[in-house]
């Protein structure tokens, strides 16, 4: 992890900038602000975006309210080569790392472990 920064904002809200480096040269810089409720971390805004060895755009996944349109909105994502815009859930920690997974073994980068 090349940096990770959490500052916290009040007694219930934090924000946290982290970027992860992966083997390849490609890199993940997550941003988010959460909050506490009734105990629950919430994610008030945050971004995921994922960039391959080139610095071009694999994916990026925000809840900003630019496309006020989509399905699910304001979550959605945001695809590389094409440009398109999906309206989908929130993504987890799961998802993000099975994405990423998936397109380092596509690049030859990530052998998986059963």
């Amino acid at each position: 992890m090349d940096n990770l920064t959490i500052r916290p904002l009040g007694r219930s809200t934090a924000t946290l900038r982290a970027t992860i480096r992966f083997d390849g040269g490609s890199f993940l810089s997550v941003w988010m602000r959460a909050g506490i409720h009734v105990g629950t971390p919430w994610l008030l805004r945050y971004s995921f975006h994922y960039v391959a060895r080139d610095g071009n755009l694999v994916f990026r996944y925000d809840n900003s309210s630019h496309h006020a349109d989509l399905p699910n909105a304001p979550h959605h994502k945001h695809e590389s080569g094409n440009g398109r815009i999906i309206g989908c859930p929130q993504p987890g920690v799961r998802q993000i790392r099975d994405e990423i997974a998936a397109y380092l073994e596509e690049q030859g980068n990530y052998q998986t472990t059963d």
